[in-house]
């Protein structure tokens, strides 16, 4: 008599599997959606609250925002700026020489060196703006909480119910 092997409630276990199929894009989209969040707190609270990046206006603070999106079977998670001086301050640049008139008014009026000055135009050199990557670098710091954050809460979608 030759060995044989029976397996019973195979239907049920594929029952099952399907159940968790069809969980999986509602994961994903779930949890990336945390993660990005996760990373969204941690450029806001440790890197444009006065560490990186001084705070003056806090409109590059307060426009971090987080977008996730779906594309057939793969889940994109994106953290940035609107914010036209925000990509500067993360890659780096330089803002090229230029002159400046004035727009409203029939001359420019500022200070230097705590004299009172008053011109029609001002030529404004080279200004080259070192990166600081205020993103990229929280990326890289997190990396280990964003991983861990994400799976856990992929698995916990994944498997409720």
């Amino acid at each position: 008599m030759k060995p044989s092997l029976k397996l019973i409630g195979t239907s049920r276990v594929m029952g099952r599997m399907e159940q968790v199929r069809k969980r999986v894009p509602n994961a994903s989209l779930i949890s990336m959606r945390r993660g990005c969040e996760l990373l969204r707190g941690y450029i806001v609270k440790k890197k444009l609250s006065g560490q990186v990046l001084k705070v003056r206006t806090n409109r590059l603070r307060s426009s971090i925002q987080t977008e996730v999106t779906q594309q057939k079977d793969i889940t994109i998670g994106k953290v940035g700026t609107n914010v036209k001086y925000g990509r500067i301050h993360e890659l780096g640049g330089t803002i090229k020489a230029h002159t400046v008139y004035p727009v409203e008014a029939s001359a420019l009026h500022f200070y230097i060196g705590g004299h009172e000055v008053f011109c029609r135009s001002a030529n404004i050199p080279d200004i080259v703006i070192p990166a600081k990557h205020y993103i990229g670098n929280s990326m890289k710091e997190i990396r280990p909480a964003l991983q861990k954050q994400i799976g856990k809460n992929f698995f916990a979608e994944v498997t409720s119910g």
